[in-house]
């Protein structure tokens, strides 16, 4: 899709000119160096890494640079310049050699005017190295610059934007065992994790947002133990009269249910007794799931020194003698893969689910919760994710399997459910219009290479900073 804010093609244009190499033939000082669209005679922003997939045939286009230069009586011809990318931190991350050629030269006084071969600033070296863009791709981050040589002299220093503001979300990973103490979702969890967060920061770049490093929050667990109870559970619905028994922390307590208590005022009734047993409930009432006239209540137990309790069926009694409304301890048993949501309860998740994001979430609104699982249960499923729309039971939280690391850029899993979240948007660019394989939203695509789905349209880099955008310190992006 062209760059929205480039109405004619953007080119790099250095208009310095330069001294000759003998003293006897010295000139005024040069004019300094600028960059300019040349269509339309207007100052260019900073230069920006390109939205779409390569051209066929190569050509200037919306998203392509050039440089072009002027060079006064005396200096010799110049034939190339070379253009070094550098990331935010200064390292050099690629280099271009660009040919130049002769142009016409509209300034008095100029004995030659050279312009280069167009080049596109690319995400990783799978654009970079597709044969639409052999000598002509350059890869750039946003927030870096771009230094351009003419020999060992520097032209010009350029800033590479993002389609936005520079911006960077924090991510919180969590590695699960898959039984306690056992094998790790995920071996050499930094590296990979740092890889792949290497490849969402390549394509979230284009709209100028990054995320943090995995050495700064990785945390292993083992499957938490159950510590939550579910009133109505995943069929909510009125009670007829009954009693709650369970076992929390070795101690048995039995709840009366009354006639026509809903989940929400049978939760309030269990969480009275826990707190006169001395435990800690915390309360979450969970949406409504499509197809049901009422939502369940979740009920977070931890002792008065914030321990998570230890919850039980009772040895002798039903969880729940009422007909109609049910309780449930959940457990976690990623053994067998992870029951996942499904449309329907796509705002609630399984409880199995919720009880695996609860033991680890902080409950701050300005980080995301990544969590690493070894399956999902079924062969439909590599990740998933939990966003704020609607007011989620669970919201910024996604889940992956390893097989989603397996898969790499060819589905890019990490960059996609990222998108959900920052985009705040559960559907998929297929579901709303055409089938575009090549953009990262797409709900189906799997490719590994130039055309695979790892494109940002600027209209999402719109809507992800204005999604994320601080509101009373609630902003899932921050400044950088």
């Amino acid at each position: 899709m062209p760059r929205a804010s480039h109405k004619a093609a953007a080119w790099l244009v250095l208009t310095s000119l330069f001294l000759p190499s003998f003293p006897a033939l010295a000139q005024p000082e040069a004019e300094a160096p600028q960059v300019v669209q040349t269509r339309d005679s207007a100052r260019a922003s900073p230069v920006q890494l390109a939205h779409t997939p390569p051209p066929s045939p190569f050509r200037e286009d919306l998203e392509s640079y050039r440089i072009e230069y002027r060079v006064r009586a005396g200096s010799a011809q110049a034939e190339s310049v070379t253009i070094e990318s550098h990331s935010p931190t200064g390292e050099t991350l690629d280099v271009l050699r660009a040919v130049t050629s002769s142009a016409a030269c509209a300034a008095e006084g100029v004995a030659s005017c050279f312009v280069s071969e167009p080049f596109r600033l690319v995400i990783d070296a799978v654009d970079k190295q597709h044969p639409l863009l052999e000598g002509h791709a350059l890869i750039a981050r946003a927030g870096g610059r771009l230094r351009v040589l003419r020999g060992e002299q520097e032209l010009l220093t350029v800033p590479v934007a993002g389609g936005g503001p520079l911006a960077q979300a924090d991510l919180r990973l969590h590695v699960f065992r898959v039984t306690e103490g056992g094998a790790l979702s995920l071996m050499q969890p930094a590296s990979v994790l740092g890889r792949e967060i290497d490849r969402a920061n390549a394509i979230w770049g284009a709209c100028g947002i990054s995320f943090d490093q995995p050495e700064k929050r990785l945390t292993v667990h083992d499957p938490p133990a159950p510590f939550m109870l579910s009133v109505g559970c995943e069929l909510p619905a009125p009670a007829l009269g009954g009693t709650f028994s369970f076992r929390v922390d070795g101690r048995e307590l039995s709840v009366p249910v009354a006639p026509g208590s809903s989940p929400r005022s049978a939760a309030r009734w269990v969480a009275a007794a826990l707190t006169k047993a001395g435990f800690v409930p915390s309360l979450i009432d969970n949406p409504r799931p499509q197809g049901m006239s009422l939502g369940s209540t979740d009920l977070v137990v931890r002792t008065k020194q914030g321990k998570l309790a230890k919850l039980s069926a009772a040895p002798t009694h039903p969880l729940s003698s009422d007909p109609a409304l049910s309780l449930c301890v959940p457990e976690v048993d990623l053994s067998n893969g992870l029951r996942h949501f499904n449309d329907a309860d796509s705002l609630v998740g399984t409880m199995e689910e919720r009880l695996l994001v609860r033991s680890v979430e902080d409950g701050d609104p300005t980080t995301i919760e990544v969590l690493v699982i070894p399956a999902f249960r079924g062969e439909a499923r590599i990740g998933e994710s939990f966003i704020g729309l609607e007011h989620g039971a669970i919201r910024n939280v996604l889940i992956q399997d390893r097989a989603a690391f397996r898969v790499g850029n060819a589905s890019f899993t990490l960059a996609h459910e990222l998108g959900h979240i920052l985009l705040d948007q559960p559907g998929h660019t297929d579901d709303f219009g055409l089938d575009t394989p090549t953009f990262l939203m797409d709900a189906d695509a799997v490719l590994a290479g130039a055309f695979g789905p790892r494109r940002l349209t600027p209209q999402e880099c719109e809507r992800a900073h204005q999604q994320g955008r601080a509101t009373e310190g609630s902003g899932l992006l921050r400044a950088r």
